[in-house]
């Protein structure tokens, strides 16, 4: 039902917040249904009883039926229906993105802790609890009580810390898998209607137009282009509006696109670092895994990996079930970091090139040359860029070319900071100058007395 209600505000193009509802109500009635049958089947109950509608819910479905029409007799219905399958299908891809980072790296994601200034990872809290153990039983720990009472007593605090951010942690893969899943749904249902439609105006004799899109809808794409590092969809919103930033591009505009372009050039470069950490640590990273009641630990590879020929031939026939598929686990999540390292390693280099070649059409409609072009960035960023290029080698190509994009980039936002205070300052002026009560003159004072005074000598004679 509300599948189909789904559907219904697609094709009339409702507002994408009431879109959005209607999917997350149906996400957790598909979960609730789900439950219900597999608690059914283990009570032996496996067949379901039939379907029964209310008299509002058969009206609902016969009004939700009437407007399958709409994008097979209207052009622009049509048109509006690719594009939201089209958004739809970036939203998910933005879900998957996020789902599959909190599954891989959610022993980083730091979290609130009741007692601390600052928020914790799970690896910084078990890094914490290792720490004590070992200074626990150091031998001038070891041989007084006191003292490793202490210690134990910390390391009692930093255990239940650890739990706290266990259940965070729980928490929030549900909220993940609960954002993936109504992405999943919306996108199913967008499928679904393009595909109808498609079918129903090829029977017409109707080809689909392709997808027109609203103006908030490529900002949300292109928003999320650039937190994917997406080039494909990067490039699709750019054709959309290539035209008319091309038509008379501003120097602002320029100065926008370089800064664009030198970011996501240095995070290009800084992604290859990752890729080449990962691969050349990869035994030593701590990765996230779950016990048997759904909580989070961290282990590394170096923990469970047999040291030499002797240590494995030992472990093939001590270590337990358990033991083995754990250490299977861990490097199965090893794999699947390093593929991950590959895979942004290689987005982010599409996604540079696509800024780059936005960039060179920017300059060539404005007939000007890449280095006359200062990058626009703001302090954080020039801050970011300007120790990336530190980090370079002296006599590389990067260090010089970042070095003097930071730069140009602060030279550029202290003209404009200095323009904007200049003209606030004219502003607090003119608003001051308005609103002064008017001051006569001296000439007005020295005039209107000597009229007073003439005045009254007349009136007294």
């Amino acid at each position: 039902m509300h599948k189909s209600n789904s559907g219904h505000l697609i094709r009339t193009e409702a507002p994408q917040g009431q879109i959005r509802s209607i999917a997350i109500i149906a996400y957790d009635l598909k979960a609730t249904v789900d439950m219900t049958i597999a608690a059914r089947k283990q009570a032996g109950k496996e067949r379901l009883p039939a379907v029964v509608y209310t008299t509002e819910e058969c009206r609902q479905k016969k009004e939700y039926s009437a407007s399958r029409s709409i994008p097979v007799k209207k052009e622009h219905a049509a048109a509006r229906i690719q594009a939201a399958r089209v958004l739809a299908g970036a939203e998910l891809s933005d879900a998957e993105g996020k789902a599959e980072a909190f599954r891989t790296m959610r022993h980083f994601w730091k979290f609130e802790v009741e007692g601390w200034d600052r928020k914790l990872s799970l690896k910084e809290v078990e890094q914490e609890i290792k720490n004590k153990t070992e200074e626990k039983f150091k031998l001038y720990n070891f041989l007084r009580p006191s003292k490793r009472e202490s210690i134990q007593g910390q390391i009692d605090y930093l255990s239940d810390v650890k739990r706290d951010v266990q259940k965070q942690l729980l928490a929030k893969d549900l909220v993940v898998n609960r954002t993936l899943g109504t992405a999943g749904l919306k996108y199913d249902v967008a499928s679904k209607q393009a595909e109808q439609a498609q079918q129903a105006r090829s029977r017409d004799g109707k080809a689909m137009p392709l997808p027109v899109f609203q103006k908030d809808e490529l900002g949300k794409m292109a928003e999320i282009a650039t937190r994917n590092k997406d080039a494909r969809l990067l490039a699709l919103v750019y054709s959309q509006v290539r035209e008319n930033l091309l038509s008379e591009p501003t120097d602002q505009a320029l100065s926008r696109v370089k800064g664009h372009a030198v970011m996501a050039r240095m995070e290009m470069l800084r992604e290859a670092e990752r890729l080449k950490a990962a691969i050349q640590y990869g035994e030593f990273r701590q990765v996230p895994l779950r016990d048997a009641h759904g909580l989070d630990y961290t282990k590394s590879l170096r923990d469970v990996q047999p040291r030499n020929t002797l240590e494995a031939v030992i472990r093939h026939f001590t270590e337990s079930e358990k033991q083995k598929r754990e250490r299977h686990e861990i490097g199965d999540i090893g794999r699947e970091q390093l593929r991950r390292a590959e895979a942004q390693s290689l987005k982010a280099r599409d996604y540079s090139v696509v800024l780059d070649n936005i960039a060179a059409d920017h300059f060539r409609a404005a007939g000007v040359q890449p280095g006359q072009i200062a990058p626009e960035l703001d302090a954080k960023q020039i801050e970011v860029l300007r120790e990336f290029a530190e980090r370079q080698p002296m006599l590389s190509g990067a260090r010089r070319e970042f070095a003097e994009a930071a730069r140009q980039a602060e030279r550029g936002l202290q003209e404009r900071e200095a323009a904007a205070a200049t003209q606030q300052t004219e502003q607090v002026r003119s608003h001051d100058l308005s609103t002064r009560p008017r001051e006569q003159t001296p000439s007005q004072d020295t005039g209107t007395k000597h009229n007073a005074d003439r005045d009254s000598f007349s009136r007294g004679r």
